[in-house]
């Protein structure tokens, strides 16, 4: 399982010739990343005089960021498992129409169940986002660039993986999925890109505030 791995065989391993972990499993990764930052920055406001006011606050946003860290930590090996029933169907025999036939179907079953993969990393991720927007008005200010790397990669995780839900949707070649998808992804990346703008401004004007 690769929750086993160590970092350097992680890295090893996507940067060898086996074909996963791959894209999608790098995007649940830097997802888990984001959530971890965000639960730093909450255990270093929680149990502090200055920020009793808020901590009930932070405490559930640690509690979301838990929650987040262990989803992306699944979908991280659930990508890799797509990627095996994708490659299972086809490397399936196609010799005779019949094979053909029930190949195709194989492969555009597993596509299908493979896309929901960086959908769900999409959608954490853009949790993860809202969650840094709520942490960095009541999180420790000492801390404030860590929740901007948190948000930055939130940001990362989420269009990585949109790309990868694009490449899956051109596989697939299925209109009606597409016209069911791609617009709720536009959405959520306009959203995306708002928010992570907002984050940066408050952290600039802290760090003009401190100068």
């Amino acid at each position: 399982m690769v929750k086993e791995w160590r970092i350097q065989e992680f890295l090893d391993k996507t940067a060898s010739r086996e074909p996963t972990p791959g894209g999608g499993s790098i995007a649940a990764l830097v997802g888990a990343l984001s959530a971890a930052l965000s639960g730093l920055v909450c255990h270093y406001t929680i149990g502090k005089k200055k920020f009793k006011k808020v901590e009930p606050k932070v405490k559930e946003l640690l509690e979301k960021a838990e929650s987040l860290r262990a989803k992306f930590s699944d979908l991280i090996q659930a990508d890799i498992d797509a990627y095996e029933q994708v490659s299972k169907a086809y490397k399936m025999p196609k010799d005779t129409e019949e094979e053909k036939r029930a190949r195709e179907i194989a492969i555009l079953r597993a596509l299908k169940s493979a896309i929901n993969v960086p959908m769900e990393v999409a959608k954490s991720s853009f949790e993860l986002i809202r969650l840094s927007w709520e942490l960095v008005k009541v999180g420790n200010p000492l801390l404030i660039g860590d929740v901007g790397c948190a948000a930055a990669l939130a940001v990362a995780s989420f269009e990585s993986a949109s790309l990868l839900i694009e490449f899956n949707l051109n596989l697939i070649n299925d209109d009606e999925l597409r016209k069911e998808i791609s617009p709720m992804m536009d959405k959520f990346s306009k959203e995306c890109r708002e928010i992570y703008g907002e984050i940066a401004e408050v952290i600039r004007e802290c760090l003009r505030s401190s100068s």
